[in-house]
């Protein structure tokens, strides 16, 4: 059975500014989580809300989440933004908002800010988690096992950010997996050290191997300059499709969930920005139509996932027991 997972990196506004803030209270979208609540109690999900620093020590933002907590209507996990989270000691860099690029020492020592943050907001420690712009490295894991993580979603299928100073996940496993902290490519040969569910992305087709191939195959070879990946995409013949409202439209985030669903791939996992909720502070929603836009867009594939592929929806904290007794 395919399990529908929804998760939204919970974090302050301006993220697409290409600005790393120390400081910022710039939290006014969490005012819009209840209407996303609102819809996730109408088809009884429990999304888990993955919470970043300003949020937690923002007063106003964090008595939002945790009514939805309190009632047992969410989980709460850690969100991680380097360039937000103290201790204060690396240098503002495009590269240092990767928080594999961090020392060891210091990546720790963040963590443990974020936990005592939101442990103080919400009354337990977090144990799901996902890096601030998917920035996990293997060295990273050990720091969030110490820290009381036991799954992480920071992996994101088909991706490599190299080109930015991030991490390359080309070749990671796209199903959960036991990471360890010696490399993210392949599952560990032992126990490893935490759990590994990646963000989906996938190709509209059956093999998605090979999608994978001809897509990066078509967009580093000389037809690139005649545009033949777009060609393909707007013809439905090959489309390389994000698991989010904010980057795929109803009818590919159909096609996706039901590709995985035929493949009885072990789980979907949702993901988007909390910022997106509110209209102007992200690209994905800059007005208010195209709020309306995307809020139809995920009413389309919840009502899609779990009424016509019968899934299951539950939490990350909830699948990390389910494959701990698949594993056992």
């Amino acid at each position: 059975m395919t399990r529908l997972i929804v998760t939204i990196d919970t974090e302050e506004e301006g993220r697409w500014n290409n600005e790393y803030q120390r400081v910022t209270d710039a939290v006014t979208n969490i005012d819009q989580v209840p209407r996303f609540q609102t819809l996730c109690d109408r088809f009884g999900i429990r999304p888990t809300y993955l919470v970043d620093s300003p949020v937690a020590i923002n007063d106003r933002a964090s008595k939002v989440l945790r009514e939805i907590a309190d009632s047992d209507r969410c989980e709460i996990g850690g969100h991680l933004h380097p360039w937000c989270t103290q201790p204060f000691e690396e240098e503002l860099t495009a590269r240092n908002s990767f928080l594999c690029n961090l020392p060891t020492d210091l990546l720790s020592r963040k963590l443990k800010t974020l936990g005592d943050e939101l442990e103080h907001a919400f009354g337990e420690r977090p144990k799901s988690f996902r890096a601030g712009r998917y920035g996990i490295g293997a060295e990273s894991l050990d720091a969030l096992a110490n820290e009381g993580y036991v799954i992480d979603s920071s992996v994101i299928s088909y991706s490599d950010f190299t080109t930015r100073s991030g991490p390359n996940f080309i070749g990671c496993p796209t199903t959960p997996y036991r990471a360890s902290s010696q490399t993210l490519l392949t599952p560990a040969t032992d126990s490893g050290v935490i759990w590994e569910v990646p963000v989906s992305v996938g190709y509209s087709c059956k093999n998605q191997a090979f999608g994978d191939r001809l897509h990066r195959g078509l967009s580093e070879s000389l037809l690139a300059k005649f545009r033949v990946v777009g060609i393909l995409d707007r013809l439905g013949l090959l489309s390389r499709i994000k698991f989010s409202p904010e980057q795929s439209d109803a009818a590919a985030l159909r096609t996706l969930a039901k590709i995985y669903a035929d493949l009885n791939h072990p789980c979907l996992m949702l993901m988007f920005h909390s910022s997106s909720l509110k209209h102007g502070c992200t690209p994905y929603t800059p007005d208010a139509a195209s709020l309306e836009e995307f809020y139809g867009r995920l009413e389309s594939i919840f009502e899609y996932c779990l009424g016509d592929l019968k899934m299951d929806s539950v939490t990350m904290i909830e699948y990390s027991e389910i494959l701990d007794a698949q594993s056992s």
